[in-house]
């Protein structure tokens, strides 16, 4: 099995992060009892692929994490969808697993159409820009052929995406670009997130505050980071196939498509951890996945958890867990910062030029 590179960024800085190393052996632990429950159940019908996200996705799983699910459908609609839905949300809670959080973002069916059709607008709703950029920064599809269906949403998105890409795409030459389009929509995401917090905040009348704000500072701002990097890395680290002789427009959308498309298969911190090594940044990275890995040494202990998951707003500001929690994230910050602004000349050019601008 080839090396991941958080392995090799965790060699090149000998640097130790259990955490992360746990987190990803139990995420593929519960991947495969929930692929077995599936197909022993036979309850992902055909056209459709059991999808995942968060941190089973993610592969930093904890054993206070929830089981976020689509059930993603790339075909006409049938009635055994919704019951399919029925019965994985039944099997899941027979197992053990809690119920999907999400304000109904999870736990339901998904059609392909609204995802690729609907970006942007008026029907672009705060649950529809969620589950398209979330299938694209951080999913995994479990059992039988669901995989090609994933797969095959996830190429439509990037087709969208790259040939929508007007004005920005070269019309001649064809030489890798930033994908502005693509890169706006996990902007976008990113900052409803943060705008979503406060909502979330006044209308749960500061309920889970202490646990949303560790999440969003840390494995939140992972997601777009992993999009920033994906966009960026077209022009910086362009693949192999974005650096040969194009002949038409179709070819170069091809190969750009398909750069993000090997990225979207990848996990966040894998994404974040090979942007690390191409650019040396062994100093940053230690910052990065130290202060990540006790992130999840803290989720991962069943009375932290419960802690931060009832801190009121008010007594968060005189708690001690809450103030190592906040010295964490405050760590991560500064090791994203020095990676992206103090690293690189180009590097700290472009995420001004294309992140910030």
């Amino acid at each position: 099995m080839k090396e991941s590179a958080i392995d090799t960024l965790q060699a090149a800085c000998s640097a130790s992060w259990t955490n992360i190393a746990a987190s990803r052996t139990g995420a593929h632990s519960e991947r495969d009892r929930i692929r077995s429950l599936l197909r022993a159940q036979r309850l992902v019908p055909s056209d459709t692929a059991f999808v995942v996200f968060g941190s089973l996705a993610r592969c930093d799983w904890t054993s206070g994490s929830d089981v976020d699910w689509t059930l993603l459908v790339d075909g006409e609609a049938r009635e055994d969808h919704l019951s399919a839905a029925h019965g994985i949300r039944s099997a899941l809670v027979e197992a053990g697993y809690k119920e999907p959080s999400g304000e109904g973002v999870f736990g339901g069916t998904v059609f392909s159409h609204e995802l690729v059709h609907r970006i942007g607008g008026e029907s672009d709703s705060n649950r529809n820009t969620t589950q398209r950029i979330l299938l694209l920064l951080e999913s995994a599809s479990l059992g039988g052929d669901d995989r090609d269906v994933r797969e095959r949403v996830i190429l439509q998105l990037l087709k969208r995406y790259v040939e929508d890409d007007y004005g920005y795409r070269p019309s001649a030459g064809w030489r890798p670009y930033v994908p502005r389009f693509f890169l706006n929509d996990v902007v976008r995401y990113w900052r409803t997130m943060a705008v979503d917090f406060a909502a979330k905040r006044r209308e749960r009348a500061g309920r889970g505050w202490a646990i949303r704000n560790l999440k969003l500072r840390m494995s939140r701002k992972l997601l777009f980071v992993a999009g920033l990097s994906m966009a960026l890395s077209c022009k910086l680290r362009p693949s192999t196939r974005l650096t040969e002789t194009f002949e038409s427009d179709e070819q170069f959308c091809s190969a750009m498509t398909g750069h993000l498309q090997e990225l979207a298969d990848k996990t966040p911190l894998e994404i974040l951890a090979q942007w690390c090594i191409d650019f040396s940044a062994h100093g940053a990275a230690v910052e990065i996945f130290g202060s990540y890995d006790r992130f999840l040494e803290l989720l991962a202990d069943e009375s932290s958890r419960k802690h931060l998951e009832t801190l009121s707003v008010e007594a968060a500001q005189a708690d001690d867990l809450f103030a190592r929690a906040r010295e964490i994230a405050r760590e991560y910050q500064e090791g994203l910062t020095r990676l992206f602004f103090a690293t690189d000349g180009k590097l700290t050019e472009h995420t001004q030029r294309y992140g910030v601008f």
